[in-house]
């Protein structure tokens, strides 16, 4: 088998909260990607509903990357779409060819790289058994510095790659709240939030589990509705990530009263009584199972846990409408550079807890 390589090209590369203003402005894109998606489109002003289209289609076509090394802006994924002859390259189980993102140093420009894993027939279909998400920097003079990027030759890039097709890639799909408990921001409207508590695990056996009563609130910039899906000050509430964006702070403390006057029905109390319950379970069911399956108990172990959730609307099987928390993702010994600079006593606090038993001294609620 010949040892071919071809390069293929990115038609559009961008980030989701730019993808609507740059089919608008960027002089041929919409109409590129109307028909590399087989949409119909009809002259040469944009229209804003074959905009929508492409918007709710470019996720069949979407590859991403992201960089590995830099700020947390400069890591935030990047979505791309090949060009049409790339965005034709379907997956397989039994794939004809590999594929991969690659970052060529030089140029400051990324490609995909795709190479035959046997011989094709004139005419035949190109499958891909993998697509790499990892993308990789390219340069021809290895002893370059690439600013702490993997740095490859393309002997390299393919040596590495030539058992992808054994591997199997895994995918996190996250369904959306739909409905999510709003928040009335005066100057803006009713927006989505979420929350962040500290929790702090004394042991696993027994089962020892703290919240600090200090949580942090994000607040999205525009009123919510199920719209839009790209506006990302619409539906995200990560605001810190992004330049000339507003970051709307509300303290713990000033929050609970404005929340309890926007849902009298609804005391913070049992609000956090339901919150605190599903941090029991988590841990119970992290916990229900030896290592590696689940956290292994070991008496010197101490772990900070941040977590973050949103509060959803539910229903109870007698119509009741009710909050219901929904746990996003927790993070394992958190970025706590924030709760230090407002909260100079936080890590005392955790040690205090973790190590010493002063629970009564710090503001700490026992949830196991």
């Amino acid at each position: 088998m010949l040892k071919i390589v071809f390069l293929v090209d990115h038609a559009w590369t961008y980030r989701v909260e730019s993808a609507r203003q740059q089919l608008l402005e960027i002089p041929g894109l919409l109409i590129r990607m109307a028909s590399l998606m087989g949409l119909p489109f009809h002259g040469e002003a944009p229209d804003p509903d074959i905009v929508d289209l492409v918007l709710d289609n470019m996720w069949k076509y979407n590859q991403t990357y992201q960089l590995s090394q830099g700020s947390a802006e400069e890591k935030v994924p990047v979505w791309y779409i090949m060009d049409e002859f790339g965005s034709q390259v379907q997956h397989s189980s039994q794939p004809t060819c590999c594929m991969a993102p690659l970052f060529y140093a030089p140029q400051q420009i990324a490609y995909s790289v795709l190479w035959p894993l046997q011989d094709l027939e004139n005419g035949g279909k190109e499958c891909s058994g993998i697509q790499s998400t990892k993308g990789y920097v390219m340069s021809p003079d290895m002893d370059k510095d690439q600013g702490g990027e993997e740095v490859m030759t393309l002997d390299m890039f393919l040596h590495t790659h030539q058992d992808l097709t054994c591997l199997c890639l895994s995918q996190v799909v996250s369904k959306y709240l739909e409905d999510p408990v709003l928040f009335h921001r005066e100057e803006v409207g009713m927006v989505k939030f979420d929350i962040r508590y500290m929790v702090l695990l004394r042991s696993v056996e027994p089962l020892r589990l703290y919240s600090y009563d200090v949580f942090w609130l994000r607040f999205a910039n525009k009123p919510f509705s199920l719209d839009h899906f790209d506006d990302y000050q619409k539906h995200y509430t990560v605001m810190n990530y992004a330049a000339d964006v507003q970051l709307k702070q509300i303290h713990y403390d000033e929050f609970i009263p404005m929340f309890e006057s926007q849902y009298p029905q609804y005391p913070w109390k049992q609000v956090e009584a339901d919150i605190f319950k599903a941090f029991s379970e988590l841990f119970q069911a992290a916990s229900c199972r030896p290592a590696p399956y689940g956290i292994c108990a070991y008496p010197s172990s101490r772990a900070i846990y941040a977590i973050d959730l949103m509060l959803k609307w539910d229903r109870m099987t007698e119509g009741e409408r009710v909050i219901q928390p929904q746990i996003l993702e927790v993070n394992f010994c958190p970025d706590c550079e924030r709760a230090c600079r407002y909260h100079p006593k936080f890590y005392d606090h955790m040690f205090q807890t973790l190590f010493l038993d002063q629970i009564e001294q710090c503001p700490v609620t026992q949830i196991l």
